[in-house]
């Protein structure tokens, strides 16, 4: 297999929806013990995964280059002024109370998930998951996303919604590096290609976004205000990607070019290491919608 199949982003965004409505409550209740907001779990499972290496600015930016380093740079401070990272040479590490927080976390996920009833197939279900998750680590792009979130593992004894849970996770963080590898070669920065994509309006979350002041209250969370979006919008008019009218943008025809290419190079990346048949791919869709039933009945 080697291309999308219809429909799976739908099923697994639904189905993930549909588990994140689950663990709300009891991730809101854990959050506020530890006073945490934002990326600060996020934060918190990257310690985690970066494992005996230390945690820094780089790595942070390396699993998520669309923010600003400032913004990096706060949220390490923010979760080592929390107690829950422990200043290095060389970066954070996680504290043992940073430890503590994510073991409870763990162990919260396992009990709400354990409480669950299952489905006829589940275990088919987590086994077909698992395999592609194993095929994508050989899947011979950057898989940084994909490796951390395999550090993040129940194990074999966790319960089966758990193990999903996981695996979709994990497929989710390779489809992240498979969009990084797509991007990489047209030589931008993150920050404009994000904001490029939503001036395109697809694949992201939420309406496209038209000017500068628009970019920059949808996405300034990453770290940057209205000029710096302007400038980063202003330097892709340059290079002929975008067309500007006023303070608004609109990609020209080589943006759409490059964007709708860079798509597809990204399902090439993720779908490129699957190893499912066509009747296998039948069996996943059925068994992704019996999920996701199960999940909301």
């Amino acid at each position: 297999m080697n291309h999308a199949f219809d429909g799976y982003d739908d099923l697994v965004w639904s189905l993930t929806a549909a588990n994140q409505r689950l663990l709300q409550g009891p991730l809101q209740v854990w959050m506020q013990t530890h006073g945490l907001s934002g990326f600060e779990p996020f934060g918190l499972q990257m310690a985690w995964a970066a494992e005996p290496e230390p945690l820094d600015e780089a790595r942070v930016l390396r699993r998520t280059p669309y923010q600003s380093r400032q913004a990096a740079t706060d949220l390490l401070r923010s979760l080592a002024d929390k107690g829950l990272l422990l200043p290095a040479d060389d970066g954070y590490r996680l504290s043992d109370a940073g430890h503590a927080a994510l073991d409870e976390m763990q162990a919260m996920v396992l009990d709400t998930l354990g409480r669950r009833p299952s489905f006829d197939g589940a275990e088919r279900l987590a086994a077909l998951l698992r395999r592609q998750v194993e095929a994508c680590l050989q899947g011979g792009i950057d898989a940084h996303a994909l490796a951390g979130s395999r550090r993040l593992d129940p194990g074999d004894a966790a319960p089966v919604w758990a193990r999903i849970r996981r695996y979709l996770g994990d497929l989710a963080s390779y489809r992240d590096d498979a969009h990084i590898a797509a991007w990489k070669p047209y030589d931008v920065t993150g920050p404009q290609w994000e904001a490029f994509s939503h001036v395109w309006g697809r694949k992201v979350w939420g309406d496209p976004v038209h000017t500068a002041a628009e970019a920059a209250e949808k996405l300034g969370f990453r770290g940057f205000d209205t000029a710096a979006m302007q400038s980063g919008l202003d330097a892709l008019v340059a290079r002929g990607w975008l067309e500007a009218d006023g303070d608004t943008y609109r990609l020209s025809s080589r943006g759409l070019q490059i964007r709708e290419a860079a798509e597809e190079a990204t399902e090439q990346h993720f779908f490129g290491p699957w190893d499912l048949s066509p009747a296998e791919v039948e069996e996943l869709t059925g068994l992704l919608k019996a999920a996701k039933a199960t999940l909301d009945a």
